[in-house]
């Protein structure tokens, strides 16, 4: 498998710089910290070409999720229709057809490039003890000019959490130690956030809302413990950090699901109104037939539903320049109260987070 090895996940001697990339990917399995890693590397891409900087952007940066990234995709042109050369940061559970999609591993047929492979930088995200060796044999070989960026162990990001993103530094050196900051002062709220509200928040905590057992022992590293935060308060504080002062929240354009970084004001109160009332991650809640007997001997809250402009109106929305939810009411009537409706289809709309 022909790999530069810049740095991994014990460390290692740097050989490339982030700046000569056009292109990052983040590559790995389900439920390994994949959206977390994808994250820091879209700030990091961000703000390494203009970000908060005196004289604004030198480049345009675009995250997005890829279903499959091969060397055709990789050659795919690079240019807007202004024709403005564009940094990608792709998001995928595939390489070559190999890995997993919806949780089923899968393969798919590789197609030829369409030209020259940019030089592309690779992070990955693993579960195993092997620190990715064998996921990256199973995908290769990868596309020409690949080279490994960070490799993210989960139990490693699980004991250390934000203090891995110092790893990052060594492949964007052109990031400030103050910048470096900013992104981590931007995550710590962002994580809290992505784990506790929204549609793709933990399966533990959605749990807790629909009224069962949680799955996950409390002890547990990576439980989230979401009772334990002011989750409006995590809000405020996420819209008052450097970056999103810095209007990274007009990047949001750029990403192709929203869920990633749309964040709305009021999205972890309404998000826990409809999933207490019946929604989760891919649409209406369907728990199994013994969950539901198990419901309606302990009680269903879906049996008690929460009108969320009763819930939510009163929340303390402080930031001027962060957009409130608008969607439906309990009635599936549309208003402007920053009310997301109790109908599944809200979940997965961009205004919803």
């Amino acid at each position: 498998m022909a790999l530069a090895l810049v740095a991994v996940a014990a460390g290692g001697e740097v050989a490339a710089n982030a700046s000569k990339f056009d292109t990052f990917v983040q590559y790995g399995m389900m439920r390994t910290a994949s959206t977390f890693q994808f994250m820091t590397v879209c700030l990091l891409a961000h703000v390494n070409y203009g970000l908060g900087r005196a004289g604004g952007y030198r480049r345009r940066v675009k995250c997005l999720f890829k279903a499959d990234v091969t060397a055709r995709h990789l050659s795919e042109p690079h240019e807007t229709r202004e024709g403005e050369t564009v940094v990608y940061v792709i998001k995928t559970h595939l390489i070559n057809g190999v890995g997993s999609h919806n949780g089923k591993s899968v393969q798919l047929p590789v197609e030829a490039p369409l030209g020259p492979v940019p030089p592309t930088l690779l992070f990955l995200s693993t579960k195993e003890d092997d620190g990715g060796a064998r996921e990256l044999e199973a995908v290769a070989p990868l596309p020409p000019n690949t080279t490994l960026g960070v490799v993210q162990t989960y139990p490693e990001f699980v004991n250390l959490g934000l203090a891995t993103l110092g790893r990052y530094g060594a492949v964007f050196p052109d990031v400030s130690a103050e910048e470096l900051r900013a992104v981590r002062e931007y995550l710590r709220y962002w994580e809290i956030l992505r784990t506790c509200c929204g549609p793709q928040a933990s399966v533990s905590h959605r749990n807790v809302l629909h009224g069962i057992k949680a799955g996950r022992a409390s002890a547990a590293l990576d439980s989230p413990h979401c009772e334990i935060y002011d989750l409006d308060a995590v809000e405020e504080a996420l819209f008052n950090t450097s970056l999103w002062r810095a209007h990274f929240d007009l990047a949001k354009h750029d990403f192709l699901h929203a869920k990633d970084m749309d964040v709305k004001r009021g999205i972890c109160c309404h998000s826990a109104v409809s999933t207490h009332n019946g929604n989760d991650f891919r649409g209406t809640w369907r728990p199994s037939k013994t969950v539901t007997e198990w419901l309606k001997r302990r009680g269903d809250p879906r049996d008690h539903k929460i009108d969320p402009v009763e819930a939510c109106h009163h929340r303390n929305y402080a930031s001027a320049n962060a957009d409130p939810v608008v969607c439906q009411d309990a009635s599936g009537v549309r208003n402007g109260k920053g009310c997301p409706g109790d109908r599944h289809q809200q979940l997965r709309k961009p205004n919803y987070y």
